[in-house]
């Protein structure tokens, strides 16, 4: 009995360590760098909130059979890669696919006009010649025509982006009303992890603060890494007024509150951190703010 009772038991452990093994599929296995790099669901239609007149759109129709490159910018823009590494940016069809060492992607996936073209940056493609790679970075921009913002008082930056970053790539919007003395700049990436496509297809960038009432307003898309993969594409920019509705915080102050009669709970020290605030050894808090 006892013989019979030892078998059954080491038969039940031998089933409950194999129900315990992994299957692992072979064939779905990404190659390196490619990890976690499924893009996020098409939404249905854009988050955009109703705003007010759009005073400036630009789709990217740019096909120009007479231009040897197939395509012409419109007068005003400018694109300059610094580094001079051969990596522009440049105009591609809708139909046009974005390839590279690490990178097949038929265009722009987040496009809301991908008939007429779009924008991108192909880090990847410039990188990987002939089945050989390179490892060049690139400080490379276009900026738009210059606009008039001087009868608007607030200016919203929309468009539409599809990219996929590389360790220490920073792409950002850039907005300088001195011709280029100082930037305003507003990072893009919203936290989108390495290897992984954009979280967010569908910036809108409150510029009013540096734009609203200005003549001469500048406005670049800029990629600055010494990383040489993947890519960056853009479509559809929009300037437009303000939402119908909107507030904007310009600044704030935060206050201690003594919620003891007796007045003895506050230090004499002005500049308590706000982990301390609203314990049970310091009081409370409130705030103050200017809104426009």
């Amino acid at each position: 009995m006892k013989e019979f009772l030892l078998l059954f038991l080491m038969l039940s452990l031998a089933g409950l360590t194999n129900g315990q093994k992994v299957r692992v599929d072979q064939g779905n296995v990404l190659p390196f760098g490619s990890e976690l790099m499924t893009p996020v669901p098409h939404p249905k239609q854009s988050s955009h909130k109703s705003g007010g007149e759009v005073f400036y759109k630009e789709t990217f129709n740019w096909k120009n059979s007479a231009d040897p490159r197939g395509w012409t910018a419109p007068a005003g823009f400018q694109i300059v890669e610094e580094t001079d590494f051969g990596c522009p940016w440049v105009w591609r069809a809708g139909t046009d696919s974005i390839k590279g060492r690490f990178t097949n992607e038929p265009g722009h996936a987040y496009s809301l006009t991908p008939e007429d073209g779009y924008f991108v940056l192909p880090m990847d493609e410039y990188n990987f010649k002939d089945g050989v790679s390179t490892g060049n970075g690139a400080l490379s921009w276009f900026q738009l025509p210059t606009m008039d913002c001087s009868t608007r008082s607030g200016v919203i930056l929309t468009f539409r982006q599809f990219f996929r970053l590389y360790p220490a790539i920073d792409i950002k919007v850039a907005v300088s009303i001195d011709n280029g003395v100082h930037w305003a700049n507003f990072k893009v990436t919203y936290d989108t992890p390495i290897s992984v496509f954009c979280k967010n297809p569908y910036p809108e960038i409150n510029i009013s603060g540096i734009a609203a009432g200005q003549s001469n307003v500048w406005i670049r898309f800029v990629w600055n890494s010494s990383m040489s993969r993947y890519f960056w594409c853009i479509d559809d920019i929009q300037l437009m007024e303000s939402y119908d509705s909107d507030l904007m915080m310009e600044n704030s102050w935060q206050y201690m509150t003594d919620l003891d009669n007796t007045d003895n709970n506050e230090g004499f020290v002005y500049m308590t951190p706000a982990s301390q605030i609203g314990t049970d050894n310091f009081g409370g808090y409130t705030f103050a703010g200017a809104f426009l």
